[in-house]
């Protein structure tokens, strides 16, 4: 939950330093989701974090956080993917990465791909 946390933080960051002030943010963890919508983040073990993140979320932006299944995001996954192959760090994409464009058709479609647990 931690890395995903430092995402979500780090992609808040990047979009408002680029003067992005209409956003919507879909996240595939829940336990994240319901954290940001409550008051329990000093429970959480990564409180500070949290309040980075809800700080950002204040700023004076049209944002949206909501909760989508992983099978709705496969760009998302199709790029948390890619990144076990680049070098640590932040990796910011001017354009698609090769790839990605079938995803986000797909994504825009609302196509669901099935994940085998």
């Amino acid at each position: 939950m931690e890395a995903e946390l430092w995402g979500l933080y780090q992609g808040l960051k990047i979009a408002w330093e680029h003067g992005f002030r209409f956003l919507q943010v879909e996240v595939d963890n829940l336990g994240i989701t319901q954290l940001l919508n409550t008051s329990e983040a000093n429970r959480s073990g990564v409180s500070s974090l949290l309040w980075g993140i809800k700080d950002l979320l204040n700023k004076d932006w049209q944002i949206s956080v909501k909760h989508v299944y992983r099978e709705a995001s496969f760009a998302a996954d199709f790029l948390a993917g890619m990144a076990l192959n680049l070098l640590l760090g932040c990796h910011i994409f001017h354009s698609p990465p090769i790839g990605v464009h079938y995803c986000l058709f797909n994504d825009g479609l609302g196509t669901d791909f099935s994940r085998f647990v």
